[in-house]
């Protein structure tokens, strides 16, 4: 049985994994009392710090590491003013806290009210009702908190029912808000998506006990990455993200194309996250967060205009707030596509753009290299700077491109049947099909963009290979030359050294009273020839001492062998006497 195949054990036992469980198609109001169960009390006695510290040890496995436990959201969780959501909190607001980031809907059917079977989804899809108890608003962090401390009494009946929260540029606090403010039964679920948010990880996942406990919820989640392409200038400090670990890179500089003298070109690591829970097909709510850190000028009114538009801002105005969509596994699937498509048009722009770059340093693959230019050039240190930045931020992007594909197909494959109607079942929405076809295009986009960023890495490697390999051969034809001048120069030191040392000798006061210029050439020449010999056969005075060794042992064998036959001879002879 290969890797690729299914087992025996996930044919039988895996299946019913795949489907919507019908008992999220029946109401459920015995269930409805847990989502105002908190994991904390809106004021108890402890600080919100504390508060932090239990939600982080609910429900959590029992062999879960004593230590580094979601550090990365501790660590983000711990930038958080935490005294706005005290008893005694104060009015007095930072600017980050007080900007309104989160927008926030909520309404209920009032067609399905007291209603104990099934929605007729055919009839919604046609003329969805605008729904009852509806509240849209802008809000900052500590408003969106105590808007979810509220207690709904009456779910079933007339409190809200569907929610759906968007977060632009989630911070600190607001993380702090949504975590004191969640149920109890969601609070695993909203420990992971954050986790996962802040670490940035691909993640696409449904989340159902089936069947083994009727009253558990459901979630669905997805995390979708990428690079975003933008001009801003280099001494902003506005680029930065609330979430540390966002990077932001530059473009070279011989790539930068139409900026300002004070401009440059950016890539900006981004990310959209969002988190679906609930109980049923009646209550649940969506979390939906997006990053516009990196948008200048930023728009901060485009939350208002959310509002007095009345579009949908988790869809990207795909739907609107007048006839806003009920069906959760719908909604979801539709706020998926539309981010989706999202950033495979980042993408496409940023593909796009950085491959037309990159062929300027392609210029001269089209041109036949001449004698001159495989000399070397004093480019060639510029030429590989660019090739190797290039290669890195093509791996940057390949790496997140294949991890968004890869589970994607893992999605995929287990848990997009969850969103297909179960068999005997009547279709819950004709745009189903539509949506899973742009995904599947979006998807097919994404791995033309990573088959080309692969091309892309192999020749700019090869081509960064060929002028190291280059250089370094120019860098040997250099050294040789450089070694034959020094053992030139060598010779002449040696030939003009007893000549100098000769001189030398005779030039002292005592040498010129006996000496003359017979006895100077006598011991001239002699010196002379004999340093000559010296310095032309080094070599061989060198391994001279050693060849005649082994000369000598291998003699030592043939001398024994003579030795032993003479006493051999000997013993004979004495023996015949």
């Amino acid at each position: 049985m290969t890797g690729s195949q299914p087992g025996r054990h996930d044919q039988l036992y895996a299946a019913p994994y795949l489907r919507w469980d019908l008992k999220f198609t029946r109401r459920n109001p015995g269930l409805y009392r847990g989502e105002d169960k908190k994991v904390f009390k809106p004021d108890p006695t402890e600080n919100a710090r504390v508060r932090i510290d239990q939600f982080f040890s609910q429900q959590t496995h029992g062999l879960q590491p004593k230590s580094y436990s979601y550090q990365t959201l501790r660590d983000f969780l711990s930038l958080a003013d935490t005294s706005i959501f005290e008893q005694d909190a104060s009015t007095c607001l930072s600017t980050q806290d007080s900007a309104n980031i989160v927008l926030f809907d909520e309404r209920t059917d009032d067609q399905s009210l007291n209603t104990f079977t099934s929605r007729q989804w055919q009839g919604y899809e046609q003329y969805p009702p605008r729904g009852i108890a509806e509240y849209t608003a802008v809000l900052n962090s500590r408003e969106c908190y105590e808007k979810l401390i509220q207690t709904r009494e009456h779910l079933g009946q007339s409190s809200p029912e569907r929610r759906s929260i968007y977060i632009q540029d989630l911070s600190p606090s607001c993380a702090v808000g949504l975590i004191l403010a969640v149920s109890l039964r969601y609070s695993v679920f909203l420990r992971d998506f954050l986790s996962r948010y802040v670490t940035n990880r691909v993640y696409f996942g449904v989340s159902m006990d089936y069947p083994v406990r009727p009253a558990s919820p459901y979630a669905l989640e997805f995390h979708i990455p990428y690079f975003a392409l933008r001009k801003s200038f280099s001494t902003s400090e506005k680029l930065h993200s609330n979430i540390v670990g966002r990077r932001s890179g530059v473009f070279a500089d011989s790539l930068t194309r139409n900026c300002e003298p004070s401009q440059k070109e950016f890539f900006h690591e981004v990310q959209v996250s969002v988190l679906l829970v609930g109980i049923d097909e009646w209550v649940w709510t969506l979390y939906c967060l997006v990053e516009t850190h990196f948008e200048q000028p930023r728009d901060l009114t485009e939350l208002e205009e959310y509002v007095t538009s009345m579009r949908d801002a988790p869809s990207g105005q795909f739907g609107t707030y007048k006839q806003p969509i009920w069906n959760p596994r719908e909604y979801f699937l539709l706020v998926l596509c539309r981010r989706m498509d999202q950033a495979t048009l980042e993408w496409q722009n940023l593909v796009e753009t950085l491959d037309q770059r990159l062929k300027d340093l392609e210029d001269d693959t089209f041109v036949k290299p001449s004698a001159e230019s495989l000399a070397g050039r004093n480019s060639d240190i510029s030429r590989i700077n660019d090739y190797t930045w290039a290669i890195q931020v093509l791996q940057l992007f390949t790496n997140t491109l294949v991890k968004t594909i890869e589970s994607w197909q893992e999605f995929s494959q287990i848990h997009l049947p969850t969103f297909l109607p179960g068999e005997g079942q009547p279709d819950y929405s004709s745009q189903v099909p539509s949506h899973l076809q742009r995904l599947d295009r979006d998807i097919s986009e994404l791995r033309y963009f990573h088959t080309l960023l692969g091309q892309r890495i192999a020749a700019f490697e090869s081509r960064r290979s060929m002028i190291l390999n280059t250089s370094a051969l120019m860098e040997t034809r250099i050294s040789n030359t450089q070694a034959a001048d020094i053992g030139l120069l060598t010779k002449v030191t040696v030939v003009y050294l007893p000549l100098g040392l000769v001189t030398a000798f005779f030039s002292m006061s005592f040498m010129q009273l006996v000496g003359s210029w017979r006895s100077y050439l006598i011991v001239l020449i002699p010196f002379t020839l004999v340093s000559l010999v010296i310095s032309f056969n080094l070599q061989f005075i060198y391994y001279a001492p050693r060849w005649i060794g082994q000369k000598i042992r291998m003699m030592r064998p043939s001398v024994n062998i003579l030795s032993q036959l003479e006493a051999g001879l000997h013993v004979g002879y004495d023996k015949t006497a």
